[in-house]
């Protein structure tokens, strides 16, 4: 049975950051270094208890985030 993994940060303005960068380096060096590794199972996921991303920022921030 494969794993599929998941990475849940908060939506705040770090918790963005570091899923980004998380990603980038899934999907770049990590898939480079490791091509035994299936990068696409791996899913990086935000999850925000105030039900949007950015809570307290513009909607039009919180849009272009999301």
């Amino acid at each position: 049975m494969p794993v599929h993994p998941r990475i849940v940060v908060g939506g705040g303005p770090t918790g963005i950051e570091f899923a980004g960068a998380l990603a980038e380096l899934i999907r770049g060096p990590l898939a480079k270094d490791f091509p035994a590794l299936d990068c696409s199972e791996v899913r990086v996921e935000l999850r925000e208890a105030q039900g949007s991303l950015l809570p307290g920022l513009p909607e039009r921030l919180r849009a272009y985030a999301l």
